[in-house]
């Protein structure tokens, strides 16, 4: 969420690229956009900005829509879900893992 809002932040100029002719680097912006983040929240939780970023990640990256269908389709019998124990994940799992860890460390 805090990487959704700093883009948005971006493009409603909330937070500038540059500054005077000078390049802000990509973790300056990430710093001041959690700065800013915890103040819109503070200020609105329906603060535009935060709402836009908050639809993004829900329609857009998460495809909620789609993701209903899909457990419909399984809850149907038209999806045939397999459970398979491993001993190591597999890439595909094991990048949602480290994922699901750095959204923890970010909170």
């Amino acid at each position: 969420m805090t990487r959704r809002f700093r883009h948005c932040a971006g493009r409603s100029l909330m937070i500038l690229r540059q500054y005077k002719g000078v390049q802000k680097s990509v973790g300056k912006q990430q710093f001041s956009s959690k700065i800013l983040l915890n103040f819109v929240k503070e200020l609105n939780e329906n603060f535009p900005i935060l709402k836009e970023a908050r639809r993004e990640v829900i329609e857009d990256f998460m495809d909620v829509k789609n993701a209903k269908k899909i457990l419909k389709w399984i809850e149907e019998g038209k999806i045939k879900v397999e459970y398979i124990n491993t001993t190591i994940p597999s890439p595909f799992a094991f990048n949602l893992i480290a994922q699901g860890y750095m959204d923890v460390f970010e909170v």
